[in-house]
C-alpha cells in the first residue's frame, strides 16, 4: 500500500507537471509560477493574495500569469502598467463568471462591449441629469445628513460603532436616486440592503467558488452561501421597487433613475438597442 501511495503521489506530480506545460506553450504568456490542476494557484495565495502577488512580481516581473482554479489570469503589479492596459476597451470586458454574483445574470454588472459603453454612457447622463444639483435630490442627502447628527447627538459623547448607520445613509442617497424616495433606516427593506452590502465583498473573497468549474453554481442549489441568499433577497427587493414604477401611471419621466430608464426603454422599444428590457 505504501507503494501505491509513492505511486499515485508521483503520477499527480507528473500529470501537473504535464499540464503546466501544456498550459503555458498554448499562447505566447508571460512567466509565472507553477500550477496545480483543477484549483490553479489557489491553494498558495494565502489569506493576503496581495502580498502573495508582490512576492511573485519580485522573481517574474511586474507583470505575470498564473491560472485560478481552472481561469487563467494575467497579474499586473506595476502602476503605470495598469494604467495603460486599461486604458485599452480590449481587456475591459468581465470575467464570463462574473454575472454568477447576479441572482438573476443580468444589469450592467453583466454585459461588455458596446451595450456596456451604450448603458454607461445613459447612466452618466441620467445621473447628472436627475441627481447632482438638482434641489430635490440635494433635499433626500441633507435629510440624510440631519438624520446622522440627530443619531450622533443621541449618543451624548459615548463610543459607538458608526458603521451600520452611516452605511444606511449613503445607501439612502443612492436609493434616492434610483427610486425617487428615502428608507426608513430602522425598515426591514433597509435590512436587506445593509445585509447586501456585507455580503456582497465577502461574496467575493470566496474566490474558489468562482473559479473552480461548477462549485458556485452547486453552492447556490444547496444553499451553502448565505451571502448568496442575502444577494438574491437584495434583487428580489429591487425588483418589487421597479414593478411598483412600472404599475404607477401619474409618474413623469423625470422623477426617478428607475422611471427615466422606462421611459427610455418603452421609447426605443422598436430600436434596436440595449434597452429592450434586459436589465429591468
Amino acid at each position: 500500500m505504501e507503494y501505491l501511495t509513492y505511486y499515485a503521489a508521483l503520477c499527480a506530480i507528473v500529470l501537473a507537471v504535464i499540464y503546466n506545460i501544456m498550459h503555458s506553450k498554448k499562447r505566447k504568456l508571460p512567466p509565472g509560477p507553477f500550477n496545480l490542476p483543477i484549483v490553479g494557484y489557489l491553494p498558495f495565495l494565502g489569506e493576503k493574495p496581495h502580498l502573495t502577488f508582490r512576492k511573485l512580481s519580485e522573481k517574474y516581473g511586474p507583470v505575470f500569469r498564473l491560472r485560478l482554479g481552472m481561469s487563467p489570469a494575467i497579474i499586473i503589479t506595476d502602476y503605470n502598467i495598469m494604467k495603460e492596459a486599461f486604458s485599452k476597451s480590449a481587456i475591459l470586458n468581465r470575467p464570463p463568471n462574473f454575472s454568477q454574483t447576479v441572482p438573476d445574470g443580468l444589469g450592467l454588472s453583466s454585459v461588455n462591449g458596446q451595450e456596456w459603453i451604450e448603458q454607461r454612457r445613459y447612466t452618466m447622463r441620467a445621473i447628472k441629469t436627475m441627481g447632482l444639483g438638482k434641489s430635490k435630490w440635494q433635499n433626500f442627502v441633507q435629510d440624510e445628513v440631519d438624520e446622522y447628527v440627530q443619531l450622533l447627538e443621541k449618543q451624548n459623547g459615548k463610543p459607538f460603532d458608526p458603521k451600520s448607520p452611516l452605511i444606511a445613509s449613503i445607501a439612502n442617497n443612492i436609493f434616492s436616486l434610483i427610486f425617487g424616495y428615502r428608507l426608513p433606516h430602522e425598515s426591514p427593506q433597509m435590512s436587506v440592503i445593509i445585509k447586501a452590502l456585507y455580503s456582497f465583498p465577502k461574496l467575493f473573497n470566496q474566490t474558489g467558488l468562482f473559479l473552480i468549474p461548477g462549485l458556485f453554481t452547486f453552492f447556490k442549489i444547496a444553499g451553502l452561501s448565505p451571502e448568496f441568499t442575502d444577494m438574491i433577497a437584495f434583487n428580489n427587493f429591487f425588483r418589487e421597487e421597479v414593478d411598483k414604477k412600472k404599475n404607477k401611471k401619474d409618474g413623469t419621466n423625470e422623477s426617478s433613475f428607475t422611471e427615466d430608464y422606462l421611459y427610455r426603454m418603452k421609447e426605443e422599444s422598436k430600436v434596436e438597442t440595449s434597452f429592450q428590457g434586459l436589465y429591468i
